[in-house]
């Protein structure tokens, strides 16, 4: 018994720190994105000292297209910046979506506006995991790449929404994000454009950031400025786990 209480003990430990957020602050995710924006993207730099990054990469070469799992302590705006520089097309949203909490995010669902994504999204991000996705413009078409991403809570009806939008014609379009924690939704044409009409970020309007507080969870997310766009979604919760799920009983 004491060891359950033990073990009990240092799981909730565990679950405090993840839910700990690192970048709070809006200051510092905002002002992550503007300097990524006007930075240039140093990929040996990269490779030798961001293990995120070396293993998104096809033995040490960086891949053209990422569809992938790292940790969520490397996931950052310099990868985003990297891995959307390797995509030959003009228009890119490399999304990060880093699970900071102690629950799986799990069941993907994503709508496309525009674009496409080359390969479906990872079924499950376990908690200290990011997820990594591109996004890009379809070759020869004159719109750029826009949509929107579910995941779910593991063990709720809760969905982090995630929309972007990245235009091919600047100056009429800029970038605009939006971020969102709902019960019960499944990406579609309408919930992007409820996404996109309703609290979404201009960026070129000083909108580089974005949070969110619903139930328990919180959600920071910035976008950068750039025709090959990169977007952080930090989620952040604790939410009170089941005995079962502890000790599989």
């Amino acid at each position: 018994m004491l060891l359950k209480a033990s073990v009990v003990l240092l799981i909730l430990v565990i679950h405090l720190q993840l839910a700990s957020p690192k970048n709070l602050d809006k200051y510092n995710l905002e002002d992550a994105a503007r300097k990524a924006e006007v930075e240039e993207v140093d990929l040996d730099n990269l490779m030798e000292t961001n293990e995120g990054f070396h293993n998104l990469t096809n033995l040490g070469v960086p891949k053209k297209r990422v569809v992938g799992i790292i940790s969520a302590v490397t996931a950052g705006f310099s990868i985003l910046k990297a891995v959307a520089s390797q995509i030959d097309v003009s228009r890119v949203c490399a999304i990060g979506l880093s699970n900071h909490g102690n629950r799986k995010l799990v069941e993907p669902t994503w709508y496309l506006e525009s674009g496409i994504i080359k390969d479906p999204l990872p079924r499950e991000i376990l908690p200290g995991d990011a997820g990594i996705f591109t996004f890009e413009k379809t070759n020869y078409a004159t719109y750029g790449t826009a949509g929107t991403l579910t995941y779910t809570v593991d063990g709720t009806d809760t969905q982090i929404e995630v929309m972007w939008s990245v235009p091919m014609v600047y100056g009429i379009y800029s970038n605009r994000f939006n971020v969102k924690i709902e019960e019960n939704q499944v990406a579609s044409s309408m919930l992007h454009k409820y996404l996109y009409n309703n609290q979404s970020q201009e960026v070129s309007n000083g909108g580089h950031w974005m949070h969110r507080d619903h139930n328990n969870i919180k959600v920071h997310a910035a976008m950068t400025n750039n025709a090959k766009a990169s977007l952080l979604v930090e989620v952040f919760y604790n939410l009170t786990t089941p005995m079962k799920e502890v000790f599989g009983k």
